[in-house]
């Protein structure tokens, strides 16, 4: 009997004396070419989630050593590119490196023909892509990043631009008014409203036009606080926003953001009650405040304070 089937039929047998499972044998086989797998090909697998180290300590680093200066790029690349569509293929291209290099080290010589190897690229990148997705967490925790949901001239900022945002720039710290910030905000990116079981929230970032306790009115293609004129350079009033002629007294727990919400209202016309549903939202909802437009290249720069 195979070394590996043992500690599984003892455990089965333990199961059995206490009726856990029913008294009938299991029989488990495996391909024949999953068996060749052995110590050393998952050992250089896992050494090998540091680039080029397993080649390293059997001194056969020469091997892999263009694939690992094509792996750093990449990587470089993607991080100077994210939130575009190259920062994503780069990423891509960075991954499938990284699992050639891992394989590489060992494994590949253990398992012959095009299927089974293809197999175990494909399998060893999507480790790698849980490794890159838990480790960037973990490096840049306090980073956060979304695509803005509302076009702000005096910030040099369109609908569908990469913001950064700082998780540690909002902690417990108040809200200003004109702030962009990373937020749960509702029925942007799918054609409008919702109905109210099927209602779907996504990250986005938006701008804090109303404080709490403030009266905010729509009128005039401008926002209005207590009865004062924001600029509209500054606080842009949205499309859909301008066929709404409103007041509300903005609650206590609550902000109101602006964004530029796909409104449909399935075919009725839109009401206070609409805006005040997605519009209004609580300290909670805000994840991160952004402070740096990334992407596109030729507008990336800080986020100037309002004046």
């Amino acid at each position: 009997m195979a070394r590996w089937k043992k500690p599984l039929r003892c455990t089965f047998r333990w199961f059995r004396a206490f009726h856990v499972t029913p008294s009938y044998s299991v029989n488990i086989s495996i391909p024949p070419w999953l068996s060749q797998f052995s110590r050393e090909g998952l050992f250089g697998i896992l050494l090998s989630i540091i680039p080029g180290l397993a080649h390293l300590l059997q001194g056969r680093f020469r091997e892999i050593r263009w694939y690992v200066l094509g792996w750093l790029v990449s990587l470089v690349l993607a991080l100077f590119l994210y939130g575009g569509f190259w920062g994503l293929c780069f990423f891509g291209f960075a991954i499938g490196l990284h699992a050639w290099i891992a394989i590489h080290s060992a494994l590949i010589k253990q398992v012959t023909g095009f299927g089974h190897r293809a197999f175990a690229f494909v399998l060893v990148s999507l480790g790698m892509l849980v490794v890159y997705r838990n480790l960037g967490g973990l490096i840049f925790r306090n980073l956060a990043g979304g695509y803005s949901n509302i076009t702000v001239p005096y910030y040099r900022i369109e609908t569908g631009d990469y913001l950064l945002a700082g998780r540690s720039r909002l902690r417990n710290k108040p809200l200003t008014r004109g702030v962009l910030v990373l937020a749960s905000l509702e029925g942007t990116g799918h054609g409008g409203f919702w109905p109210w079981s099927q209602r779907r929230r996504d990250m986005g970032i938006a701008q804090v036009v109303g404080l709490p306790g403030e009266k905010l009115e729509t009128r005039g293609g401008a926002f209005w606080i207590n009865d004062e004129q924001l600029d509209a350079e500054k606080y842009p009033l949205p499309g859909w926003l301008r066929r709404i002629k409103m007041s509300v007294t903005i609650p206590k727990s609550s902000y109101f953001i602006s964004a530029d919400y796909n409104v449909a209202a399935h075919g009725r016309a839109l009401n206070k009650l609409d805006v005040t549903n997605v519009c209004l939202v609580g300290y909670d909802s805000f994840e991160a405040k952004a402070f740096m437009r990334w992407m596109p290249l030729m507008r990336r720069g800080f986020i100037r304070d309002m004046e």
